[in-house]
């Protein structure tokens, strides 16, 4: 039995397969805790395959809009915007992950609506991009309202390599 205790104490000493083997599962299950647990933007990160993206409030319009996402994203340069969208009709605001693979972009209308038109001018906007690609699938669709009011509509586009999450 010694021997045996012997060969596994040599085995641990020159490998270090066990040791890394149990931290490595330490590790996964305090991401699952923290998956679990606090996987909450409004607590400031989200666990993403198990890696812990920190997010905060960006303003995107002054003292009127704000919106959480992550710490990284940061505004699109002009140039880097009218490569990604080359159409004079881009959006006002783009912010963008570092290799800017995801976008999170926002257009302001200098229209003023009403109550009740909020909806139909989103309404409107759906059945354009509808028309333009019909291949898109509207996935929800939502009105808020408060210091500013406003719409917006979440669909999956195709793409090349896969489908695009857009809202």
């Amino acid at each position: 039995m010694k021997s045996i205790e012997r060969t596994n104490e040599s085995m641990q000493k020159e490998y270090g397969d066990e040791s890394l083997i149990y931290a490595m599962s330490l590790m996964r299950s305090d991401n699952r805790r923290s998956e679990n647990i606090q996987n909450d933007i409004d607590n400031g990160y989200a666990v993403i395959d198990e890696i812990r993206i920190p997010f905060s409030d960006r303003e995107i319009i002054e003292k009127k809009l704000f919106m959480t996402m992550p710490q990284e994203f940061t505004i699109l340069s002009l140039e880097n915007a009218k490569a990604k969208y080359p159409s004079e009709d881009r959006p006002d605001i783009i912010y963008s992950n570092e290799d800017g693979s995801i976008n999170i972009s926002f257009t302001i209308t200098k229209d003023y609506l009403v109550d009740g038109e909020v909806a139909d001018a989103r309404d409107y906007l759906q059945e354009i991009m509808e028309k333009i690609n019909p291949s898109i699938k509207i996935t929800s669709i939502s009105v808020f309202e408060g210091k500013i009011r406003g719409g917006y509509f979440d669909f999956i586009s195709p793409a090349l390599d896969g489908e695009i999450f857009n809202r």
